[in-house]
């Protein structure tokens, strides 16, 4: 996968959604597969709940220090987060070691 700048917008790969939808979806779909809340999500990463669903709604960009926590939290690479992921049974398994799956029932 290569990440180039198009018009103004990061995109990976020809005809891949932009990266910042794949950091969306991949957040989501993380933060779901572990049964957390935004609140939950926000509360683990010192972030605010309106932020994390600006990042999930593909509204706001992350910082790298963000995107490292997000990637720890949620137990995966940061390349990782950035990586399209294509069924359901995929997603459970890429998110389904986080050591933080506990703490959605906290």
């Amino acid at each position: 996968m290569f990440v180039k700048v198009s018009a103004g917008i990061l995109q990976s790969g020809e005809g891949s959604p932009p990266v910042r939808a794949l950091l969306a979806a991949n957040i989501k779909a993380g933060r779901r597969n572990l049964g957390f809340s935004q609140e939950k999500l926000a509360e683990l990463t010192g972030l605010s709940t309106q932020t994390i669903s600006d990042i999930e709604g593909c509204r706001t960009w992350v910082s790298d220090k963000t995107l490292f926590r997000l990637s720890e939290i949620l137990n995966v690479a940061v390349f990782q987060l950035l990586t399209p992921v294509d069924d359901d049974e995929k997603i459970r398994n890429f998110f389904s070691q986080s050591r933080y799956a506990n703490c959605a029932r906290t």
